[in-house]
């Protein structure tokens, strides 16, 4: 993906030159240096609202230009001037991105001192040649790579979700030692934002809303990750051992499962619910007090962790639910498969 930017950019700037050569317009490496410009935000409707932008604030240079350059001196008393207004405008009216052809183009006025209508539509018209050009380029996008990987990253950041919760299964069921930095934060943050950049590039790219779920979905991992991080904690502290017993174990592997997996919400609730109501009846023989709190914060704080999920599918659109549903089928499998699967 960088090589096909990079192509475009070199291809761009070279075409924009070369028309304006061709067509004897004024600076033609201008051209070339906004086609460069204007590539670089790499997705459709980025560069749809660049180039209106770029349009409307080229009034704003040739206005101060001509209200600055012939009336200030020296020249470098002058350009600064100029950028600090332009700057002014530019960033309080929210187009930082326009800023650096404006700049070009108050040199190329800076250095001319032509101001008459000719010269400004001249002008205009090269910046309209490194604007068009870039638009046609910009309008080829690998859209089926960016997809892929979205998912992907989508897949990588279930795999930590689901790993989390398997640690908190054998924690709990004494076959393994709690450990709250095993699976830190900052990564599954690091994979998070990762697809988050994926996701955004792929969204600016559609036309027609598309995949509504996947835009907050990696907030929603993280947060339920986060939940299991401090649980992971409270375990370390606070170490059980129920020998698979009491059903919070197999509840906790049918959670992982509902990761990648739909398992309706209102269902897992269920679960939990009489889950808690059990163990707080301490209806179950050879519980220790200890064993009884312990699990009890678990169940308590995987309730909010389904809470999370049903809230957000709650959000979703009808479709975007639907969609949501139909890349998460339900499929329920044994750790051994997933693990073989996650490996995979």
């Amino acid at each position: 993906m960088n090589l096909l930017e990079a192509l475009k950019i070199g291809l761009g700037a070279a075409v924009a030159v070369v028309v304006c050569t061709f067509l004897g317009l004024p600076h033609p490496a201008s051209a070339g240096t906004v086609a460069l410009l204007t590539i670089m935000v790499q997705t459709r409707k980025q560069t749809v609202s660049l180039i209106y932008k770029r349009l409307i604030s080229y009034l704003f240079a040739v206005f101060l230009s001509w209200l600055i350059f012939p009336r200030v001196s020296p020249a470098f008393v002058a350009y600064g001037l100029y950028l600090f207004l332009i700057v002014f405008i530019l960033w309080t009216i929210g187009w930082k991105d326009t800023l650096s052809v404006n700049a070009v183009f108050g040199t190329v006025f800076l250095l001319d001192q032509n101001f008459s209508l000719q010269n400004i539509f001249l002008e205009f018209c090269v910046l309209l040649v490194g604007i068009v050009i870039a638009f046609v380029l910009n309008l080829y996008q690998p859209d089926r790579t960016i997809a892929s990987l979205v998912y992907e990253q989508i897949c990588l950041v279930e795999i930590d979700l689901r790993a989390g919760l398997d640690e908190l299964a054998d924690s709990i069921c004494g076959t393994r030692k709690a450990n709250a930095n095993s699976r830190t934060l900052s990564h599954i943050l690091e994979d998070a934002q990762k697809g988050r950049d994926l996701i955004h590039k792929y969204t600016q790219n559609k036309l027609l809303a598309k995949d509504e779920w996947v835009l907050s979905y990696l907030e929603l991992c993280f947060a339920q990750h986060a939940l299991l991080h401090v649980l992971a904690g409270q375990i370390e502290a606070n170490p059980v051992d129920t020998h698979g017993h009491y059903g919070v174990v197999q509840y906790i592997e049918r959670l992982a499962n509902s990761v990648s997996d739909y398992v309706p919400p209102e269902d897992l609730l269920l679960t939990n619910q009489e889950l808690i109501e059990k163990i707080e009846s301490n209806s179950l023989e050879n519980m220790t007090p200890q064993t009884q709190r312990v699990l009890l914060v678990v169940l308590y704080t995987l309730e909010d962790f389904v809470y999370l999920k049903k809230k957000y599918l709650e959000n979703l659109s009808g479709q975007g639910r639907k969609e949501f549903i139909a890349r998460h089928h339900l499929q329920l499998e044994p750790r051994e498969m997933r693990a073989n699967r996650a490996q995979a």
